[in-house]
């Protein structure tokens, strides 16, 4: 592939997309629970409010279960 052709490619695709292909074959590469990978997927689909919601609330959950796990060791 000539390098025009790379620099055309990259600027029409995200590296990503190129390495990972679309989204939900990054998900499943990724991840390797179903129920995860399921429930991530209806997640996707919620309206933005309840989405950013969620979101929120998983993010402070795992930001609880951090906290937690450094101040065990």
């Amino acid at each position: 592939m000539s390098s025009c052709n790379s620099s055309m490619l990259f600027a029409l695709y995200p590296v990503d997309f190129l390495i990972n292909g679309n989204t939900e074959d990054k998900a499943n590469a990724v991840l390797n629970d179903a129920e995860v990978i399921r429930y991530f997927k209806e997640v996707d689909n919620l309206p933005s409010d309840d989405k950013t919601a969620l979101l929120r609330v998983i993010g402070g959950f795992l930001r609880d279960v951090k906290t937690k796990q450094a101040y065990a060791s």
